[in-house]
Formats: structure tokens, C-alpha cells, sequence
């Protein structure tokens, strides 16, 4: 992707929107090369936008090249995918991460847009959720 497409895909609303996301957020185009991501994308992998966009989906993801694709294919047909999976950060280290992955559309550029989230919070979250539905269930009786 030129330089002139992606100023345009990061100046859209969408872009605004997802930079303004504590949620690390990654946007790529089907052949799993970056259009855009937000800051909190680029401070999970441990390195600048700039180097981020540079990158494709294969330098940060933990898999193969053919998972990562099937994965893609996934989400464009059914409209999303979820699943878990790690990312290697710029320092070397691997971060588990869950992920949920939207196949949509920028204008007519098709795009895939990854909300990724390290594995412990998410783990905390279903911990946090088990306790309130217990808590609910239990306030009810």
C-alpha cells in the first residue's frame, strides 16, 4: 500500500475512532499487510506506529503464515473470527493474546480489524463476569 492510501485509510473517521480505543486495534487488508493501528496497538508489540505499519501480520503473530490466512478466510466468511494466539513483541518477548477479528469494508477497500487483548485480562474479565452472574444469581434466591 502507498503512502497516499494509507494517509487516507488513517484519516477517516474510522481511524480517529479506533485511535482514540484503549483497546489495542489492528487493521489490515486481506493479504495481512497493516493500513492502520492505534497507539495501543503499537505499545502492546513494544514499538512505534510508524514501525508497526512497516510491519505485516506474519512479523507479529505467533503463527504460521498459513494459519494466520486460514484465520483470515475465516473471518471473511463468516464477518468475524475469535480465537487465542500470541504476538511477538518487538523485544522477543511472547505475549498471549485473545483476539476477535472483523472482515468489513473501508469505502470499497476490504479490511480486517483485530481487537487484541493480553490473555491474563481477558481471564480476569471472564473471572470478573462468573462472579457477577453468581452474584446476581445469588441476590435473586
Amino acid at each position: 500500500m502507498d503512502d497516499e492510501t494509507r494517509r487516507l485509510v488513517d484519516a477517516t473517521m474510522i481511524g480517529e475512532a479506533v485511535e482514540s480505543l484503549a483497546l489495542p486495534v489492528f487493521v489490515s487488508d486481506p493479504s495481512l499487510h497493516y493500513l492502520a493501528v492505534n497507539a495501543a496497538a503499537a505499545e502492546l508489540v513494544g514499538c512505534t506506529r510508524a514501525e508497526l505499519l512497516a510491519k505485516r501480520v506474519s512479523d507479529v503473530a505467533a503463527r504460521s503464515h498459513r494459519k494466520l490466512r486460514q484465520a483470515a478466510l475465516d473471518a471473511e466468511a463468516s464477518g468475524f473470527v475469535t480465537g487465542d494466539g500470541a504476538i511477538r513483541r518487538d523485544d522477543g518477548e511472547l505475549l498471549e493474546v485473545v483476539y476477535t477479528t472483523l472482515a468489513g469494508r473501508i469505502g470499497h477497500l476490504p479490511v480486517l480489524v483485530s481487537f487484541v487483548r493480553p490473555k491474563e485480562s481477558a481471564e480476569l474479565e471472564q473471572v470478573v463476569a462468573a462472579l457477577r452472574s453468581a452474584a446476581a444469581g445469588t441476590a435473586s434466591s
